[in-house]
């Protein structure tokens, strides 16, 4: 699949625990990212970054005991990748294929767009735009 930036991540580098996510989708973790199982696959070594977003157009929808004060921080993180690549974000109610963004102990999200899926961001660090920003970076297709 295509990315914004591509980089293969070795296979025995990968947390090889599986997680699922508030979705029900399986992934696994690196670090801050997630690897998605595409929906059709059933092979456990599948695990594989996203393609970029169509349309230039990510969805965002927010878990519903997100603070207004931590919503505005998403909302400006997403604004400065508007300001530097074009890519737009809309708010929009739980449905399919938009990132979810909620608070967890951690920072982590999935890399890329994953037809049918949905990307739940996890956010810890809600002082921190830049880290906030950087999550964002991930959902965009972004890889270290």
């Amino acid at each position: 699949m295509a990315c914004l930036y591509e980089s293969d991540v070795p296979a025995e580098a990968l947390d090889r625990s599986r997680e699922v996510d508030i979705f029900g989708a399986r992934y696994v973790r690196y670090g801050d990212m997630k690897f998605y199982l595409p929906i059709d696959v059933e092979d456990e070594e599948a695990y594989v970054s996203g393609g970029v977003w169509p349309n230039k157009t990510v969805r965002v929808a927010f878990a519903d005991d997100l603070a207004p004060n931590r919503r505005q921080n998403i909302k400006d993180a997403c604004g400065a990748w508007t300001n530097a690549t074009g890519i737009h974000f809309t708010e929009e109610a739980v449905s399919n294929e938009f990132a979810y963004f909620q608070a967890s102990d951690a920072n982590n999200a999935p890399v890329g767009y994953h037809p049918g899926r949905n990307a739940v961001v996890e956010i810890a660090s809600w002082g921190d735009l830049a880290r906030i920003a950087h999550e964002v970076g991930h959902v965009l297709g972004l890889q270290h």
